[in-house]
């Protein structure tokens, strides 16, 4: 048989053909299940990371990932990977996911293993898409509730289990935050918890996507892999990151079938915000460009999704404005909503609150209070007042509808000038 599929290999013929994808199929099923489970490798890599605080120049991580183990996995392996960590005598251990290939089999036997491991600041892990039986971009799972067992079994073993996390590493009066994200594929990645209070937002991104979030979800829902995603990436001064054009592209494309998906949700089919951005991040990875094209025909090529933010590609149906968060604004101020962010939308509860209260893009609403001292800001969407948290509010972005006539005849000046 091999010596068939060789020889017709080398023709184009439908034997020919055949014979290809069936090596490629049996190389990647060799791959898979004799290679890389065996696979012990040790890199080293210097690390550059800008404006680091003296006291950890020099520091070393240790990582380690993807001990798969299972059945093909044998003892002696493991303790060989967790020998060769403890060798490099870390300053503090990182351990990447991955820990079970399938099953609640070896979950308590792995946890022991890796419990070996020690170092100065400690033992900390995230799990990974087998952690969380995930095998694929739609999320689906075999073992709902494995992620639970490998996280308990790690934590029994005194390792730090990061979901979405940072913790402070403290060397002589200095600190390195430690962040761990959830796995992508399972739908568990949150960036935005991940680095809150960490990272400054910013809020002159006129496109309504940020970058941590963009990059999570255009390779959870496109089918990408991390590491293709990763090489879709080019890291710039640390912490600057930036996507490659094609990076970017699966970015954009991603965003206008969610946003594209979220309004026939629910300006067709009904459902509320919240449904209908989770909907959005299940089907979006569904559409072809061909189906894409339709959906926009058939709901009249709309600029914005439900929560107002732009759909790539579309024509703006208002001129260029200026606009400022909600807890800008002051008392007396008559304003329209024009969206809630990104940020917003990836907060369920305050969508439903939203919703609710019928505080929605295009919606004129007048400021009654501004309260620093009680952190809220109080307003009027016609005779219905709402009270929303500041930090809530910084997350919804207002306009003054007043300023749009004059940005329509600058814009038609400019066009006549042009």
């Amino acid at each position: 048989l091999v010596h068939w599929l060789r020889q017709q290999a080398q023709t184009n013929t439908g034997p020919g053909r055949l014979a290809k994808w069936v090596g490629r199929g049996w190389a990647r099923l060799t791959y898979a299940r004799r290679i890389e489970p065996h696979w012990l490798e040790l890199n080293r890599h210097d690390v550059e990371i800008a404006d680091l605080q003296a006291p950890f120049h020099g520091m070393r991580i240790v990582q380690l990932s993807d001990l798969h183990c299972g059945r093909h996995v044998t003892p002696a392996y493991l303790n060989e990977a967790v020998d060769l960590a403890m060798a490099q005598q870390g300053d503090v251990v990182v351990l990447t996911g991955d820990f079970i290939h399938k099953g609640f089999k070896h979950v308590e036997h792995v946890a022991k293993v890796v419990g070996r491991l020690s170092s100065p600041h400690g033992v900390f892990a995230v799990l990974g898409n087998h952690d969380y039986s995930v095998r694929n971009a739609m999320g689906w799972r075999r073992y709902r509730h494995l992620h639970r067992a490998v996280s308990d079994a790690l934590v029994s073993q005194g390792i730090r289990v990061l979901h979405n996390e940072s913790v402070a590493l403290a060397r002589e009066g200095a600190h390195l935050h430690l962040s761990g994200v959830a796995d992508l594929w399972s739908r568990n990645c949150d960036i935005d918890r991940t680095f809150h209070g960490l990272c400054p937002s910013d809020s002159s991104r006129s496109d309504g996507l940020p970058l941590a979030l963009t990059v999570a979800e255009a390779a959870a829902t496109a089918g990408v892999s991390t590491r293709t995603m990763y090489r879709a990436i080019t890291a710039g001064t640390i912490p600057t990151v930036r996507l490659t054009p094609r990076g970017f592209s699966i970015a954009e494309t991603m965003a206008r079938r969610h946003r594209l998906i979220e309004r026939w949700l629910t300006d067709v089919l009904g459902l509320d915000w919240a449904g209908a951005h989770d909907e959005a991040h299940r089907l979006e990875h569904a559409i072809s460009p061909v189906v894409e094209e339709k959906l926009a025909t058939l709901l009249g090529m709309p600029s914005t999704c439900p929560h107002g933010n732009p759909i790539p590609g579309m024509e703006p149906k208002l001129p260029p404005h200026e606009h400022v968060s909600l807890a800008e604004a002051k008392v007396g101020q008559t304003l329209a909503i024009d969206r809630i962010t990104e940020e917003g939308e990836a907060d369920r509860q305050l969508l439903k609150f939203l919703w609710d209260n019928r505080v929605r893009p295009g919606v004129g609403l007048t400021v009654t209070e501004v309260a620093p001292y009680a952190g809220t800001v109080s307003f009027r969407i016609g005779g219905h007042p709402v009270t929303i948290g500041l930090a809530a509010a910084a997350k919804i972005w207002v306009y003054d509808p007043a300023r749009i006539p004059a940005a329509r005849a600058a814009r038609r000046m400019a066009a006549r000038s042009s």
